[in-house]
Order: structure tokens, then C-alpha cells, then sequence
């Protein structure tokens, strides 16, 4: 199953104690198999308001499904909206929304017969979606989403979907800074640093991106002041490398050099989340599961690539040396 077909998910199933080394959305799996295998699945979805935690650490995960609170009050008493969806059995699908003990929206559950747990996952999810959407225009409630778990009611098996937090990074040493890097690199980092802390795939995406194009033309003046002092530091070619993180559809990538997978990622990605316009549609549906998806696919990439080129940029601002060079250090980072 292409990882590009499971809403939500980065592609990699995790077992007992398996966890991504970076921040993720994923997949914990007790291996609902054959994923394609017709039968009846419930989907339930955990909703929260967007200033509340986001993510899951190790101990998190040790805990029961949490409760849920969207702070959307909703009127006494659950609620079930059907709709009509012809890849369900019977033709309706049917959506309960459930309150919790303050009657604060808390979380959706459906149970539909399907062809497979990730066609319940993406029905679910999409309808859920739209649900959201004109509750959010209709009320000004922020609502999100914070787990998804869909189970096999013939067998009990299932996979819960969620946000980790990744593995805790070390410090040896202190790094023996004397002075601040230039304003160029200062503003990269800063902009660098807000892609890797945002839970929101689109801006984190788009600030990577924002770093690779930016150090593009920055590099570009590099050249230029080297080619002057007649000097060649011999850098190496630079290509992505492999990681685990990295998967289908952007496994294709590793091994491919920084210039072609920037102007993939800005063709693909970079200007139809600037704009919300895909080439063969009016509108991007930016808070549906599956389209939030395909950016939390391209984060690692991404993120790889941002951090490849801005290093090599600044070991040769580096290599330049310390005096001023105003072509290159009144330059900012846009």
C-alpha cells in the first residue's frame, strides 16, 4: 500500500517499541492484515483545541485513549450526520459526534463496511473534514484533530494514527561560539528553526523550503566572490541522503542532487501551498487528513535538504573568512 493512499500516516508502521527519530505523524500498528480485505471497520477520531499538546512522547503513548476536548460546547446529547458514499456498504455513511463531561465536542466515531482499513481511515476522515471546515466557518472553533484509530471489529486488531514527538536529542558539548554567524545565516536559522518546531506540516514544509531557495541565491553570490579570489574549495556534490523517514512517493529523491529535488519540491509543493492552488484545481482543501498527509511525507525530505545546503553555505562563508564582505554580508534572508 503506497504510503500516499493512508491519510495521515508517514508511511512507516510501528511496533512495540519502535519510534521515529524525528517528529512525526504515524502509524502504531498491532497489523491489520490484508489491509485491502473487505469488512467492517470502526474509525474513531480524538479532536482537541489547537492551543492544548499536540503530540505523544513514550509515556504519553503508555496512557489510554485520550478524551478529547475540541472547547466547541455543542448542544445536550450525541449526534449522528449521514451522508451518501457509495464505497460504503449501503450507501450512507454515518458520523456520531460525542461530547465529553463538560459537553465540549470530544471526539467522532463511524463504523462502515469497506474494502480495507485505509479506505474506512480516508472515508472517514475526509467527511470528517468537511464536517470541521463549516464548523469552523460557522463557529470560529478551531477544532482539531488528535488521534485516529481504526479497528477491525471481526478480529479486534487495529492502528492508531498520531503525532510523535520523536527521540530526545544530545548535547555533547557546548559549541565555542565567538561571534554570531552573519545576518544572512542568523535569519536562515531562525527560519530553519521555526520549520522543525511548528506542528503544522504545511509551514513547516514551506519554511524549509523558504531556507533551500533562499541559500540558492545566496550560494549563487558565493560562487561569484570565489570566482573573483580565483579560489576552489572543491565542495562536494550534494545529494539526498538516505533515511528511514523518507518514503513512498519521495523514496525516488535519495540520491538525486540539491538542485533537482529543490525544483521538485517547489513545483510540487512550495507553490501550492503559498497559493492553495493545485494545476488541476480551484482550491486546496487544507484541513483534509489526506491532503495534510502528502506534507508530512515531504517534511523529512525537506527538512534534510534545508539543512544540507545551509551547511554547506555557511562552512563556505567560513572558508571566505572573518573580514566583511558586503556582497555577501549585507545580504538578509527574505
Amino acid at each position: 500500500m503506497d504510503a500516499g493512499d493512508r491519510p495521515g500516516i508517514t508511511g512507516v508502521e510501528l511496533n512495540a517499541g519502535e519510534r521515529p527519530k524525528r517528529m512525526a505523524v504515524v502509524t502504531i500498528t498491532d497489523h491489520l492484515a490484508p489491509v485491502t480485505e473487505r469488512g467492517a471497520y470502526r474509525v474513531t477520531v480524538v479532536f482537541r483545541h489547537p492551543t492544548q499538546a499536540a503530540g505523544f512522547d513514550d509515556e504519553g503513548l503508555k496512557s489510554p485513549r485520550p478524551a478529547g476536548d475540541s472547547g466547541l460546547r455543542i448542544p445536550a446529547g450525541n449526534v449522528a450526520m449521514v451522508f451518501e458514499e457509495p464505497a460504503v456498504e449501503g450507501g450512507e455513511l454515518r458520523i456520531a459526534l460525542q461530547a465529553n463531561a463538560k459537553g465540549n465536542l470530544a471526539q467522532a466515531t463511524a463504523e462502515l463496511t469497506v474494502d480495507g482499513a485505509p479506505l474506512a481511515r480516508r472515508l472517514v476522515t475526509t467527511h470528517l473534514g468537511a464536517i470541521l471546515a463549516r464548523l469552523a466557518f460557522e463557529t470560529d472553533a478551531p477544532v482539531a484533530m488528535h488521534w485516529i484509530e481504526v479497528i477491525a471489529l471481526k478480529t479486534g486488531q487495529g492502528e492508531t494514527g498520531l503525532l510523535y514527538r520523536g527521540k530526545d536529542v544530545a548535547l555533547a558539548n557546548w559549541p565555542d561560539w565567538k561571534h554570531h554567524a552573519q545576518a544572512f545565516f542568523r535569519n536562515a536559522f531562525s527560519v530553519y528553526r521555526e520549520g522543525l518546531i511548528t506542528t503544522d506540516a504545511y509551514w513547516a514544509v514551506f519554511c524549509f523550503i523558504r531556507v533551500i531557495e533562499g541559500v540558492r541565491a545566496y550560494r549563487a553570490k558565493e560562487a561569484l566572490v570565489m570566482k573573483k579570489r580565483a579560489m576552489d574549495l572543491g565542495r562536494p556534490r550534494l545529494v539526498v541522503e538516505d533515511d528511514p523517514m523518507i518514503v513512498a512517493p519521495y523514496r525516488g529523491w535519495i540520491g538525486k542532487s540539491s538542485s533537482y529535488v529543490a525544483d521538485q519540491l517547489k513545483a510540487q509543493l512550495r507553490v501550492p501551498v503559498a497559493h492553495g492552488v493545485l494545476p488541476d484545481e480551484p482550491m486546496q482543501a487544507a484541513d483534509q487528513v489526506g491532503v495534510e498527509n502528502r506534507y508530512w511525507l515531504a517534511r523529512p525530505i525537506a527538512q534534510q535538504l534545508a539543512r544540507t545546503v545551509l551547511r554547506d553555505a555557511l562552512e563556505v562563508r567560513d572558508a571566505l573568512g572573518l573580514e566583511p564582505i558586503p556582497e555577501l554580508d549585507d545580504t538578509t534572508f527574505a
